[in-house]
């Protein structure tokens, strides 16, 4: 049995974006609520206005999109799993997909994820892993309680029918695989009491502050946390309305606004659960307009490799931010958004020289 994270796939195909952008509380709903008796038809348009548009059967959207014929397909294996919610487009015909399947079936053991300093919230899972039930067995397309408002999952029919026919725009990313699990247990079982769970390292408590003194690690980060940052800057440009294109000082102007937003008025987008989230959204995007604007590394920084937290480092390795533990405390209110005058002085601090390798700017 396999299980597929499902997206868009935003490089060959265009993507689609509400004439009228979503409230708060509009997106907060997209969380496996049905939406079916209140929804009404949602005008759409292209995210990026150019003369010509290439559309597949699946664009990118705040949620799963099908053009009519990849409906016509997948309708019998998702219809128990989710509702149809009707769009308005000039260009093609395409239907909203509310995926209301939100399951309990995540192995907690066998599963590997980061949480936060509270050690109960997961901040992203590193390594999915699934029981084999009945609940699970019975949806082809789904969500899980601690990822409500993310992408869905789907099953290997889901995927299968979609390669069968031909259809366009789908991703899909392999992040379960029950024959594979069960080698692997049987070649290597796990360690008496072992709990890959335990790893709190992407925001540090009070007794590991990124700002201590004595940092002696800095180490490249693993494929797969790069590939969730990676996930976070896509998902975060998404909610924030942030173009693919904005990088660099244009990146970071736009999170400098999205972040006073979010100061000013208390609100948003709510696929984040909390403000901790949106600091881990809006972090990484800072931290991606760090590395493209002045060619600054995604790092793992601290005492040693345990307590490592996410950074961007300068090449040198003298400069180091703390991205999302940096917007968390702005987002707290305990520093001013400081985050485009910081950008800005960059370019000149890095031709300093500190007192010490690994230097926090904060």
């Amino acid at each position: 049995m396999k299980i597929w994270k499902l997206s868009a796939d935003l490089d060959k195909y265009d993507d689609l974006c509400p004439k009228t952008p979503f409230t708060a509380d509009e997106l907060q709903a997209f969380d496996g609520r049905s939406l079916k008796a209140l929804w009404k038809p949602l005008n759409v348009e292209p995210m990026e206005q150019k003369k010509k548009h290439k559309w597949g059967d699946y664009p990118g959207f705040t949620i799963p999109v099908l053009s009519e014929r990849a409906l016509q397909i997948l309708q019998p294996l998702i219809e128990n799993s989710s509702e149809e919610l009707e769009l308005v487009f000039d260009e093609k015909k395409y239907t909203a997909i509310n995926v209301t399947a939100v399951l309990d079936v995540v192995d907690y053991e066998k599963s590997i994820y980061k949480t936060f300093s509270d050690g109960r919230k997961i901040m992203f899972f590193r390594k999915y892993a699934f029981r084999v039930c009945e609940e699970l067995k019975q949806h082809h397309i789904f969500k899980i309680l601690d990822e409500s408002k993310n992408k869905p999952f789907v099953s290997d029919a889901f995927k299968q029918a979609v390669e069968e026919n031909g259809l366009t725009g789908f991703e899909f990313e392999l992040v379960w695989d029950s024959e594979e699990q069960s080698v692997q247990e049987q070649a290597a079982p796990a360690t008496t009491g072992e709990k890959n769970h335990a790893d709190a390292a992407g925001i540090p408590n009070e007794q590991s502050s990124p700002e201590a003194e004595g940092l002696a690690y800095v180490g490249d980060l693993d494929d797969e946390v790069m590939a969730e940052i990676n996930r976070e800057i896509a998902y975060a440009r998404k909610l924030f309305w942030i173009p693919r294109s904005s990088e660099g000082k244009d990146l970071a102007a736009r999170v400098y606004k999205a972040v006073d937003k979010v100061i000013r008025t208390g609100r948003y987008p709510r696929q984040y659960e909390d403000v901790a989230d949106v600091a881990v959204g809006l972090g990484c995007l800072y931290g991606h307009a760090l590395v493209t604007g002045y060619g600054w590394k995604w790092k793992g920084v601290g005492s040693t490799a345990e307590d490592a937290v996410f950074c961007v480092v300068s090449p040198d390795e003298n400069w180091v931010n703390p991205c999302m533990v940096y917007l968390q405390k702005i987002l707290d209110g305990e520093n001013e958004n400081t985050t485009l005058l910081l950008y800005n002085m960059i370019e000149k601090t890095m031709e300093q020289k500190p007192a010490r390798k690994l230097t926090f700017l904060t």
